[in-house]
């Protein structure tokens, strides 16, 4: 391979992208990064410390959060709609908490409904919730276009 096109291959990987494709692929790869950091914090705490999954469900996935704040600003969105980090980060945390309700929600019922294992019912719940958090994400903090609350600014 020549390195042209080598370099443009890492490029493309490395480089934002203003492509939706190309930020969902990366966006899974963030959210692999978080659920193994999720998972790994939630399998931890309910088998080493004993802690009931509800408890441990929360703790990862905000964990897992905050993995996926960190790689979402630095690899995946060139845009940021909101200038002021502390308030984008609040809104990045209450989209997160909407999500960690809903990923409640279907671990319990995979649980208590459905007898499967916490880790199978969260796996699920990874799945389910990934669009829900990329686009709700990508259209209130991430858009191509800065939103109002940046004018004057």
């Amino acid at each position: 391979m020549s390195s042209t096109r080598h370099e443009a291959r890492t490029n493309t990987l490395l480089l934002p992208t203003e492509s939706s494709f190309g930020q969902m692929i990366r966006f899974g790869i963030a959210g692999g990064a978080a659920t193994v950091v999720d998972m790994g914090l939630l399998w931890t705490l309910i088998n080493l410390s004993h802690l009931w999954y509800v408890y441990g469900v929360a703790v990862g996935y905000a964990a897992g959060m905050v993995v996926s704040y960190v790689i979402s600003v630095k690899w995946i969105f060139p845009h940021r709609a909101i200038s002021d980090r502390r308030l984008e980060f609040i809104i990045f945390t209450v989209i997160g908490v909407i999500a960690l309700g809903l990923t409640e929600l279907v671990v319990a019922a995979g649980v208590e409904w459905c007898h499967l294992s916490v880790m199978v019912s969260k796996l699920i719940s990874v799945v389910l919730i990934f669009l829900y958090n990329f686009w709700a994400r990508k259209i209130i903090l991430f858009p191509a276009q800065r939103i109002a609350l940046n004018e004057g600014q």
